[in-house]
């Protein structure tokens, strides 16, 4: 789950009135299957379930005016990835580094659309903000380090870096 309420411009915060935020909620399943392979090499292919919203004035009339949400749920982006540990796994080692390579399908829908209301009467079906979409509509390439080093039986360290690589600089969804 992830909600926010605060609207930036880069690392500025806008100050928004209470009466005019953008109140976002995110609720995500994550289904992961891995396989794991000798030589610490695994796969694992992963399969997003997301149900978004966004509740908002600005969308739906302007400022100051009735606040509406718009809503979008469904499978998102689905991945496959192989990681390889650098150091042999064992059952007494005190740390290890793992890579991993990968793919991110464009199955999430994009272009998903939700009702927004301009005004009293009249209401459009349009593109959801991005912000809710359950996709991004391109083909990404994954990169991942993940590592671990155990201190001690109480203190333990995990790192996880991942950055996805998308060609796309624009999907074909009009603003």
């Amino acid at each position: 789950y992830f909600g926010t309420y605060k609207d930036y411009k880069g690392t500025q915060d806008l100050h928004t009135p209470p009466q005019n935020e953008n109140v976002i909620k995110s609720f995500t399943t994550d289904i992961a299957l891995t396989r794991i392979l000798s030589k610490g090499w695994s796969i694992e292919f992963d399969l997003p379930f997301a149900a978004n919203s966004r509740t908002t004035d600005l969308e739906h009339g302007g400022l100051n005016t009735t606040r509406y949400t718009t809503n979008a749920s469904g499978i998102g982006d689905i991945s496959f990835t192989a990681y390889k540990w650098l150091l042999a796994p064992s059952a007494t080692q005190k740390g290890n580094i793992q890579l991993g390579l990968g793919i991110k399908l464009p199955t999430g829908d994009y272009k998903h659309k939700d009702y927004f209301h301009w005004n009293d009467s009249t209401t459009v079906l349009a593109p959801v903000n991005p912000s809710i979409q359950l996709g991004d509509g391109g083909l990404g390439l994954i990169t991942e380090l993940n590592t671990f080093y155990v201190f001690n039986k109480t203190f333990n360290l995990y790192g996880n870096f991942y950055y996805l690589i998308n060609p796309r600089q624009q999907n074909s969804v009009l603003a």
